[in-house]
């Protein structure tokens, strides 16, 4: 059985274990420290699921389920942030319309996922 900073890892709450992952920088990010996915964001394992670290904490702070359907987006563009405050909802035409308008896209082309975007 693993141990952490706190003691023993078995009496520690998720949420207690969630933060020992996570680096509080100037800025107002919560970075997460731990295991990263693919595109860059937190991978955090509670009661065996699998979770994103950003979905975990949102749903955790807003005290609801969040719809698989439903984006939860980064207002300061961090991947890695964790700060509930720093989240938010939306759909996936509001991520895309989010990424736009910070002029954010990839290669400076209006393309998410090889198709046109469309203002």
């Amino acid at each position: 059985m693993g141990t952490s900073k706190s003691g023993n890892w078995s009496k520690l709450t998720s949420i207690d274990r969630f933060m020992e992952k996570v680096l509080m920088s100037d800025n107002g990010c919560w970075e997460w420290q731990r295991q990263l996915n693919n595109k860059g964001y937190g991978i955090f394992w509670d009661n065996s699921k699998c979770q994103l670290a950003h979905r975990w904490i949102y749903s955790y702070y807003k005290q609801k389920e969040i719809d698989r359907k439903i984006y939860i987006c980064h207002r300061c563009d961090n991947p890695k942030c964790v700060n509930p405050d720093h989240l938010f909802e939306g759909t996936a035409l509001d991520n895309t319309k989010d990424m736009m308008d910070k002029k954010r896209l990839r290669g400076g082309r209006n393309y998410c996922h090889g198709l046109p975007i469309l203002k």
